[in-house]
């Protein structure tokens, strides 16, 4: 049964640390963690604002002590954990600023600190300052991949040695709330979390699982759109998206038709889905050589195979600015092309004015068109290109 939370008072906090006032689900979420009941999944549009749940369980343990110190938030692709890292960093930034508030988490902690909550990073190819660790009653927000934090929590952690095993088991399995995003992409580390859940007792472990794509469990968390009144939300729940489908015969002519339609747009920033890495490269060649000059600073990949500084400098890129929500936008500035894998199809932050892309699942599709006119600003088109045996 999905929970319907009618507790639509305003969030402590809240604004000031978002400096916008929370949606209806959010209102709802934090509704049921200040009761000591979170909702065990969150099956929400994308763009609606999921991640923000991290603070919400920050705030909701200020009234209510016995939720878990450590929340736990997990992804399914480095990319997202640099850009996930970076929003909660800010957050954690603004709380700060905030006497008052930062007051109240130094005060639960049992070690001063110059932090009100400490932020620790696991991936690969990043070294963990280890600050999160240090002070187990302070709030704290830790981020990894499935195979990090998976590995941790089964005391087998990558790069571990034997005492530090058993350190990070502790930690990240126990009073501890673990937030899995994308849950569909990551049906073992589910079941991992929630038997850790079942041997552990709720009192000292919690899950909550996101998702987009209408596949949350039959008690998730959903978005009431007959009830949200919010005009963002209704905005992006109602944004105009125009769907293009074409037929070719050959993958080699499906790529060479999805340049085609990228290339048709003139300004705005283009976003180019397909399945394969190689042809995610022989797009981005054929753009780098119709655009010309100027294409470095207009044409960018982002696949699963990128290493660690070249996903850096990619985050940094004139290019990935112009996907970025809430920017500004130059109504004369030539068209920008990003193209992807299905590693931009999964809890990266985009918002791509127009979309070109291969037929993939469901689930996929579900989540490349979410990341295409999110704000719901203005009308996009989303050229789709399938060959025969695309749809056998």
């Amino acid at each position: 049964m999905t929970q319907d939370v009618s507790d639509n008072s305003t969030i402590p906090y809240f604004s000031d640390v978002m400096g916008s006032p929370p949606y209806l689900w959010q209102q709802q979420f934090y509704a049921a963690c200040q009761r000591g009941e979170p909702p065990e999944a969150i099956d929400i549009p994308t763009g609606l604002g999921k991640t923000v749940c991290v603070l919400l369980l920050l705030l909701a343990r200020l009234q209510n002590p016995s939720l878990p110190a450590r929340v736990v938030y997990i992804v399914d692709r480095r990319a997202v954990v640099d850009q996930t890292a970076a929003l909660i960093e800010t957050w954690i930034e603004r709380i700060a600023e905030l006497p008052r508030l930062a007051e109240k988490f130094h005060a639960m902690a049992a070690f001063p600190s110059d932090l009100p909550v400490q932020l620790g990073v696991l991936r690969g190819g990043l070294a963990d300052d280890g600050a999160w660790r240090v002070d187990p009653a302070r709030a704290s927000v830790v981020i990894g991949t499935v195979d990090m934090v998976g590995s941790k929590i089964l005391f087998a952690g990558y790069g571990d040695g034997r005492s530090r095993r058993s350190m990070h088991a502790g930690l990240l399995g126990h009073d501890a709330i673990a937030v899995l995003d994308e849950a569909h992409l990551s049906p073992a580390m589910d079941a991992v979390l929630h038997a850790v859940a079942k041997l552990q007792g709720s009192r000292f472990f919690r899950t909550v699982t996101l998702s987009a794509t209408g596949r949350g469990r039959s008690n998730a968390l959903c978005l009431s759109a007959e009830k949200e009144t919010h005009p963002a939300v209704r905005q992006r729940l109602h944004a105009v998206k125009t769907l293009d489908l074409q037929r070719v015969k050959t993958p080699s002519e499906r790529v060479e038709a999805l340049c085609t339609a990228a290339l048709a747009h003139r300004t705005g920033a283009i976003a180019i889905f397909v399945r394969t890495v190689g042809d995610a490269r022989r797009i981005a060649s054929r753009l780098l050589k119709s655009i010309g000059d100027d294409a470095p600073d207009r044409v960018a990949l982002l696949t699963g195979t990128l290493r660690g500084h070249e996903r850096a400098a990619l985050m940094s890129s004139a290019v990935w600015r112009t996907f970025l929500p809430g920017r500004p936008r130059d109504p004369d500035a030539p068209a920008s092309f990003l193209v992807m894998t299905a590693a931009g199809e999964v809890g990266v932050d985009l918002d791509a004015d127009h979309g070109a892309m291969d037929l993939g699942t469901l689930d996929s599709m579900i989540q490349r068109i979410g990341r295409i006119n999110r704000a719901g600003e203005r009308s996009a088109t989303v050229t789709v290109v399938a060959t025969n045996t695309d749809t056998e």
